[in-house]
């Protein structure tokens, strides 16, 4: 008997690959694409597991591309425009809630 069901954020709530987030990032900061996906494939696994924070990895762009911007608030607004939300998988939740436990997982930095 099912009791509960899991759902993943990345690629299934939300719609898109990180890597369009860190697209979009390169261009409202007006910095190399290349470069900033060199710098995000080295600090990686420390993000995705807790060892800094997205508001360290923020830090370590600003200073690397010398920039003098709220980088985390950037981030965040390329994060939420091309990051859309599945709605339709969002009614389904809704629906699924009432008879099981339902729980959305994620493995992505705290952003």
């Amino acid at each position: 008997m099912i009791k509960a069901i899991i759902f993943d954020m990345g690629g299934v709530m939300l719609q898109n690959k990180v890597e369009a987030v860190y697209q979009r990032l390169a261009e409202i900061l007006n910095i190399d694409f290349e470069e900033l996906k060199k710098l995000q494939k080295q600090y990686k696994n420390e993000m995705l597991s807790g060892k800094i924070s997205a508001q360290e990895f923020a830090d370590i762009l600003k200073n690397n591309f010398k920039l003098d911007i709220d980088v985390l608030e950037k981030w965040r607004e390329a994060y939420y425009q091309v990051m859309p939300i599945n709605n339709e998988l969002l009614e389904l939740v809704d629906k699924l809630k009432k008879k099981y436990k339902v729980a959305i997982i994620s493995n992505v930095p705290e952003l």
